[in-house]
């Protein structure tokens, strides 16, 4: 495992252990318009832990993690007979204070437990990446040659979806549709490489517009009623990786270079 670690440096907060004691308040509200045509739909969720109990120092310079952590959500659907818009805006961040006693030495944390953590890519998030594979921001830390799977993670996120779903036909009474979607974000924590702080891992509203990524694609739906098969394909339009060349924008991109993505259910 250290040798992995070594070798893979995602793998340094992808498997560690902690202890949450946590509170979580969450509210959720909806508004449908009078011609039953808009909806409208938000949440937000704040997480607490260790407030109360990271007084106990024993646990707080323990295996305790002291982090408040915050994100929203906004859905917006305009429906119309044989077709629909829909929107999402979705905003996260952590604040993380809590300090771990290594050997002696008292440590600031700086990112939150991976399973905890903000992460992009997959079927209901930025569907040109594969899940947990974008971010964070602009860094390319978690670029190895010589691996085939990096997990990256973040203490904020900033998300926003569109979608135009459509209807195609009805085949033996399943409903096929389709879809054309645009999917913007990206994820930041705050990373470190040989003791250096990386600038390009954290949020910097100067460097928002380099960090950003953005996909786009269509999709194939096949609505059974009680459930929803969808299949993804998108591209990356803007990738971050290659923010220092034309800011990220149509780099590699080619007919074979989109991302499939299986879904069960609407992504959002």
């Amino acid at each position: 495992m250290r040798k992995l670690e070594q070798d893979i440096p995602a793998y340094r907060f992808a498997f560690n252990d902690g202890m949450i004691i946590s509170t979580i308040f969450s509210v959720t509200a909806g508004k449908q318009y009078d011609d039953d045509k808009k909806l409208t739909l938000i949440r937000g969720r704040i997480e607490e832990s260790g407030g109360l109990f990271g007084l106990i120092k024993s646990l707080e310079l323990g295996d305790l993690r002291r982090f408040v952590k915050v994100d929203g959500e906004v859905k917006h659907y305009i429906n119309r007979k044989r077709s629909s818009w829909a929107f999402r805006a979705f905003g996260g961040i952590a604040f993380i204070y809590g300090k771990t006693d290594t050997a002696g030495v008292i440590v600031r944390e700086n990112n939150l437990p991976f399973f905890k953590a903000f992460f992009a890519g997959g079927p209901y998030s930025m569907r040109a990446w594969q899940v947990r594979r974008l971010g964070p921001g602009s860094s390319t830390l978690y670029d190895q040659s010589d691996t085939t799977r990096v997990d990256r993670f973040g203490n904020m996120q900033l998300e926003f979806n569109a979608e135009y779903r459509f209807n195609i036909t009805t085949i033996a009474g399943v409903k096929v549709n389709s879809a054309l979607f645009v999917d913007i974000g990206n994820i930041w924590s705050k990373e470190y490489e040989n003791g250096q702080k990386i600038p390009e891992s954290s949020f910097k509203l100067s460097r928002l517009y380099k960090d950003i990524a953005l996909g786009a694609g269509t999709s194939l739906r096949l609505d059974f009623e009680f459930f929803l098969i969808r299949l993804d394909w998108a591209y990356r339009l803007k990738n971050p990786r290659y923010a220092s060349v034309n800011n990220g924008w149509f780099q590699k991109v080619d007919i074979g270079s989109g991302q499939l993505q299986l879904g069960i259910g609407y992504p959002f």
